[in-house]
């Protein structure tokens, strides 16, 4: 129980922070389509993202993240990754169980995530 609150206190400190390093960065809002009308890049990965988590396929979609973040650590895609810890957050110990995944590689995704931002 006190292990649990611990971690959720160390991802929304880290999901503060990063916070903070995105919108000094990036003050701008992105719409979900671009000039020509097509999606926009940050738009499709939250889609896949979301897409995944709803099949249970957490991991999976963590390493979609962090390869598309690895091959262009745009500020955009700080956002997505915040979102998508934050929807990771959010699931019970239970669902998180399910899908293999736990809190704890919440904090570590967080955590490497800050360290790609150099945050």
């Amino acid at each position: 129980m006190f292990e649990n609150d611990y971690m959720m206190r160390q991802i929304e400190d880290i999901v503060k922070a990063l916070g903070k390093v995105l919108f000094e960065q990036h003050s701008g809002t992105d719409g979900l389509f671009d000039e020509q009308g097509v999606l926009s890049e940050t738009s499709f990965l939250s889609y896949r993202l979301n897409r995944l988590i709803g099949d249970g396929q957490i991991n999976e979609a963590e390493n979609l993240l962090f390869d598309t973040i690895a091959d262009d650590p745009k500020p955009d895609y700080l956002r997505v990754a915040l979102d998508f810890y934050a929807t990771l957050e959010k699931r019970s110990d239970a669902e998180l169980t399910a899908s293999q995944f736990s809190r704890q590689e919440i904090l570590d995704g967080l955590q490497s995530i800050k360290k790609i931002y150099q945050a």
